[in-house]
């Protein structure tokens, strides 16, 4: 705690307009080593959340790619069309991997194919790939499949699709507002 509010607490808690009560926020200019000391709190416990909930998202598409995984080797059972069922299935599966990659990772990659031949792999060309696959099983579940709740299930990899631009998105927005906030420190010394 700096000097200052020690010794003038009284004084800038009347300049607030709190008169001695806990119930408010106190507004004290805080010294630049207070403040860095803020911002790298702030960015640490961001940080720490961040992987904490990008660790619960991948469990969950780890076990809906086991439950796709586990329906594919029944769908022997399932009525109608198993060639359906498992090209749907698969598309499930790949498109739920694609989301848990895109999720995890900022990928640029090149991979060279032959001596003239290389592809550019990106995070961007991987959500392509995962929207082309996301509309094939929305299309054939349209379709082929009569069964409502086998219909649902399989529009999963659409959901968890969504979720995981969402919370890219938005742990993308908190880490920019968070360098922002670096550079709006305001200088301030105390004596």
């Amino acid at each position: 705690m700096s000097r200052l509010r020690r010794f003038n607490r009284s004084v800038l808690d009347k300049v607030n307009g709190n008169d001695g009560d806990d119930s408010g926020i106190l507004m004290h200019p805080l010294d630049e080593e207070e403040q860095e000391e803020y911002v790298s709190d702030l960015e640490l416990r961001n940080n720490s959340s961040n992987n904490q909930a990008v660790q619960i998202l991948s469990v969950a598409f780890v076990v809906c790619c086991g439950v796709f995984l586990s329906l594919l080797m029944k769908v022997r059972k399932l009525d109608g069309d198993t060639m359906t069922y498992k090209r749907l299935l698969l598309f499930s599966i790949n498109s739920t991997i694609c989301s848990l990659i895109t999720l995890r990772y900022d990928i640029i990659k090149d991979f060279k194919v032959s001596r003239s031949i290389s592809v550019r792999i990106t995070t961007r060309r991987i959500d392509a790939v995962n929207c082309i696959l996301l509309l094939l099983i929305s299309w054939e579940v349209s379709e082929k499949v009569d069964k409502y709740s086998l219909g649902v299930l399989l529009h999963v990899p659409l959901m968890l699709f969504g979720v995981s631009q969402v919370s890219k998105r938005w742990m993308d927005q908190l880490d920019n507002e968070i360098s922002s906030l670096r550079g709006l420190k305001y200088k301030y010394k105390n004596v």
